[in-house]
């Protein structure tokens, strides 16, 4: 398919009179046909055309993990890194991220984790968990001694020990999956 008389490409970069050698979205119509947008500056398609699949590089961008890390309660429900994982515990994404930050710095301040159905652990845990959770804006409500979340804080920090072997299985697996994909710059991660 040549240029008509007088037209140009879109591309000033391209310096072909024809269709070959340009780069365009194509939208699948069938399985043995697609279009490829507006060719009214070509003239009529003659024969024996040839398509090459190109894959375009995405660009993906991320926040930093101190950001990501330190938003506050009312940031926490919209962001994409917190994605909501059980749809019938949509509220637990919050406390889960609240749990595994006082994990963090309960394991750095004692040099372990807390004891399985510890209950002198399990209050210190607590105690970390509910000063994280005022620098991210929770509710005194929320923090109550009877409430959910503290509830969920206990629970957390009784059983943070444990290991569940499938999970570990398929994060083990996931892991190496896009260790590979980062490798190869093959395919984009997931995210």
């Amino acid at each position: 398919m040549k240029l008509k008389a007088g037209e140009k490409h879109d591309d000033p970069l391209v310096k072909s009179d024809s269709i070959n050698d340009t780069i365009h979205k194509v939208t699948v119509l069938t399985p043995y046909s697609f279009k490829i947008g507006d060719t009214r500056k070509f003239e009529e398609y003659g024969r024996n055309g040839i398509a090459k699949q190109l894959k375009s590089k995405v660009k993906l961008s991320f926040k930093s993990f101190e950001d990501a890390v330190m938003c506050t309660a009312d940031g926490m429900p919209l962001d994409a890194n917190l994605a909501v994982a059980d749809f019938e515990k949509m509220q637990n994404a919050q406390t889960s991220h609240l749990c595994f930050l006082a994990l963090e710095k309960f394991r750095t301040e004692h040099k372990r984790v807390p004891g399985t159905w510890d209950l002198v652990d399990a209050k210190a845990f607590v105690e970390m968990a509910k000063s994280l959770a005022k620098e991210s804006k929770i509710g005194d409500e929320d923090l109550k001694e009877d409430s959910e979340m503290v509830r969920l804080f206990f629970l957390f920090a009784f059983q943070c020990q444990g290991v569940f072997n499938p999970l570990c299985a398929f994060v083990g697996g996931l892991a190496a999956q896009e260790g590979i994909k980062a490798i190869t710059q093959k395919f984009s991660p997931v995210h």
